[in-house]
């Protein structure tokens, strides 16, 4: 198997019905490197960005108040310490005019959030992204989200998850 992680995409051997080696590109999964509780938030924004606030893409601000709703990650815990409440998270999500069923496509700037974690998650030489890392990679750039609105400072965000993760070593 070859990578060819520019594209996203990796290079599978295959043989056709007469026997011939053949190579075929097949998307790499993007979520097959999150932990169990980054993939819960993702499917939770989803919920919450279809369901809740019938929006038409899954967006950053979808996330946050999922992994600020799970109550049982640090992430959430760190939001919660720092005098984020729901009502705030609400309205940075806001509330679309859409309907849509099954699948809601992600938001670019949520594609760049998940890239983002996977950067942090690999800097600090972890495996797995975790909610921690989601979390990180909201508040690394204030582009992808309008953290100004939450009235908590970044560097304080950033502070209060790198300690949880010396504590936890």
């Amino acid at each position: 198997m070859v990578k060819l992680s520019k594209f996203n995409l990796r290079l599978v051997e295959t043989h056709s019905r007469r026997g011939k080696r053949k190579y075929m590109a097949h998307h790499k999964p993007m979520f097959d490197h999150f932990a169990t509780a980054s993939h819960r938030a993702v499917v939770a924004a989803q919920n919450i960005a279809r369901d809740e606030l019938h929006y038409g893409r899954i967006d950053s601000g979808h996330l946050l108040l999922a992994i600020w709703r799970d109550g049982s990650t640090a992430a959430s815990q760190i939001l919660d310490a720092l005098g984020v409440t729901e009502q705030i998270v609400l309205r940075i999500a806001g509330e679309g005019y859409l309907a849509p069923s099954g699948c809601v496509p992600l938001a670019e700037n949520l594609r760049r959030v998940i890239k983002l974690a996977r950067q942090e998650a690999d800097e600090l030489g972890h495996s797995k992204v975790t909610p921690e890392h989601l979390l990180l990679a909201l508040f690394r750039d204030p582009v992808l989200h309008p953290i100004d609105r939450l009235a908590v400072d970044a560097t304080d965000v950033r502070i209060a998850i790198f300690e949880h993760m010396l504590s936890e070593v």
